[in-house]
């Protein structure tokens, strides 16, 4: 059992609360507010975050059509 308790704001960002879970070596944080619990959240929520926003960025990037990407290395038979 750990003996001090990390415990997460509700107002802190995720990045910030990934790092220390790294940090710390510990998968799963309490989030509290006033001294209540609101839940806990997961390395696993954390990692689904991420992904989300990097999909989000990827959709807002002007994509290349592959007609305008040359070939570059060609199969032989």
């Amino acid at each position: 059992m750990s003996r001090s308790l990390y415990t997460a704001a509700p107002t802190e960002g995720a990045s910030a609360v990934r790092e220390e879970m790294h940090r710390r070596h510990i998968r799963h944080v309490p989030v509290v507010a006033e001294g209540r619990v609101l839940g806990v959240l997961s390395l696993r929520d954390l990692l689904r975050h991420d992904l989300q926003v990097k999909t989000r960025r990827s959709r807002r990037s002007p994509r290349t059509s592959r007609a305008a990407c040359p070939r570059t290395t060609r199969r032989r038979r």
